[in-house]
Protein backbone atom coordinates (compact mmCIF):
# COMPACT_ATOMS: atom_id res chain seq x y z
CA UNK A 1 0.00 0.00 0.00
CA UNK A 2 1.37 3.40 -0.86
CA UNK A 3 0.39 6.84 0.39
CA UNK A 4 -2.38 7.20 -2.19
CA UNK A 5 -4.36 4.33 -0.69
CA UNK A 6 -3.83 1.81 -3.47
CA UNK A 7 -4.16 -1.84 -2.51
CA UNK A 8 -3.96 -4.62 -5.10
CA UNK A 9 -4.27 -2.10 -7.92
CA UNK A 10 -7.50 -0.57 -6.61
CA UNK A 11 -8.09 2.67 -4.77
CA UNK A 12 -9.39 2.06 -1.24
CA UNK A 13 -10.61 4.69 1.14
CA UNK A 14 -10.22 2.28 4.03
CA UNK A 15 -7.74 -0.57 3.40
CA UNK A 16 -8.19 -3.87 5.27
CA UNK A 17 -7.03 -4.05 8.89
CA UNK A 18 -4.22 -6.51 8.21
CA UNK A 19 -2.80 -4.22 5.53
CA UNK A 20 -2.84 -1.29 7.97
CA UNK A 21 -1.20 -3.43 10.65
CA UNK A 22 1.62 -4.62 8.41
CA UNK A 23 2.11 -1.11 7.05
CA UNK A 24 2.33 0.27 10.61
CA UNK A 25 4.84 -2.37 11.69
CA UNK A 26 6.95 -1.80 8.59
CA UNK A 27 6.91 1.99 8.97
CA UNK A 28 7.93 1.71 12.64
CA UNK A 29 10.77 -0.63 11.80
CA UNK A 30 11.87 1.56 8.87
CA UNK A 31 11.91 4.58 11.16
CA UNK A 32 14.05 2.85 13.78
CA UNK A 33 16.34 1.30 11.19
CA UNK A 34 16.77 4.53 9.26
CA UNK A 35 17.25 6.91 12.15
CA UNK A 36 19.97 5.31 14.27
CA UNK A 37 20.94 2.29 16.28
CA UNK A 38 20.24 4.25 19.48
CA UNK A 39 16.57 4.56 18.57
CA UNK A 40 16.34 0.82 18.07
CA UNK A 41 18.03 0.24 21.42
CA UNK A 42 15.73 2.70 23.20
CA UNK A 43 12.73 0.81 21.83
CA UNK A 44 13.97 -2.71 22.51
CA UNK A 45 15.69 -2.43 25.89
CA UNK A 46 12.50 -1.54 27.84
CA UNK A 47 10.69 -4.35 26.04
CA UNK A 48 13.40 -6.82 27.00
CA UNK A 49 13.28 -5.75 30.65
CA UNK A 50 9.47 -5.96 30.69
CA UNK A 51 9.43 -9.41 29.12
CA UNK A 52 12.10 -10.69 31.53
CA UNK A 53 10.12 -9.27 34.45
CA UNK A 54 7.02 -11.09 33.13
CA UNK A 55 8.98 -14.33 33.07
CA UNK A 56 10.77 -13.95 36.42
CA UNK A 57 8.25 -11.97 38.55
CA UNK A 58 4.73 -12.56 37.15
CA UNK A 59 3.04 -12.33 40.57
CA UNK A 60 4.59 -8.96 41.41
CA UNK A 61 3.68 -7.52 38.01
CA UNK A 62 0.11 -8.77 38.48
CA UNK A 63 -0.08 -6.95 41.82
CA UNK A 64 1.30 -3.76 40.24
CA UNK A 65 -1.21 -3.99 37.41
CA UNK A 66 -4.16 -4.54 39.77
CA UNK A 67 -3.11 -2.33 42.67
CA UNK A 68 -6.11 0.00 42.37
CA UNK A 69 -8.76 -2.55 41.35
CA UNK A 70 -8.28 -5.48 43.77
CA UNK A 71 -7.35 -5.27 47.44
CA UNK A 72 -5.69 -8.28 49.02
CA UNK A 73 -6.12 -10.50 45.98
CA UNK A 74 -3.73 -13.07 44.63
CA UNK A 75 -3.11 -13.97 40.99
CA UNK A 76 -4.43 -17.32 39.78
CA UNK A 77 -2.18 -19.97 38.27
CA UNK A 78 -3.65 -19.07 34.88
CA UNK A 79 -2.62 -15.42 35.32
CA UNK A 80 0.89 -16.41 36.30
CA UNK A 81 1.36 -18.94 33.49
CA UNK A 82 -0.13 -16.65 30.83
CA UNK A 83 2.15 -13.85 32.02
CA UNK A 84 5.17 -16.14 31.63
CA UNK A 85 4.04 -17.27 28.17
CA UNK A 86 3.39 -13.68 27.10
CA UNK A 87 6.79 -12.59 28.37
CA UNK A 88 8.47 -15.42 26.47
CA UNK A 89 6.63 -14.57 23.24
CA UNK A 90 7.48 -10.87 23.64
CA UNK A 91 11.13 -11.63 24.30
CA UNK A 92 11.41 -13.91 21.28
CA UNK A 93 9.70 -11.30 19.10
CA UNK A 94 12.03 -8.54 20.27
CA UNK A 95 15.13 -10.66 19.77
CA UNK A 96 14.26 -12.29 16.44
CA UNK A 97 12.09 -9.74 14.57
CA UNK A 98 14.77 -7.16 13.65
CA UNK A 99 17.12 -9.76 12.10
CA UNK A 100 14.20 -11.30 10.19
CA UNK A 101 13.19 -7.90 8.80
CA UNK A 102 16.80 -7.32 7.80
CA UNK A 103 16.96 -10.67 5.98
CA UNK A 104 13.71 -9.93 4.12
CA UNK A 105 15.12 -6.72 2.67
Amino acid sequence: MDKCGFYQGRLHRNPPFDVKLVDGIYSTYSYTKGSSVYTLLLMTIPGIFYSLANIMYPGKLWRIGHIFTISGGEPTEWAISSSKIGGTILLMTILFAPPLFTLIQ
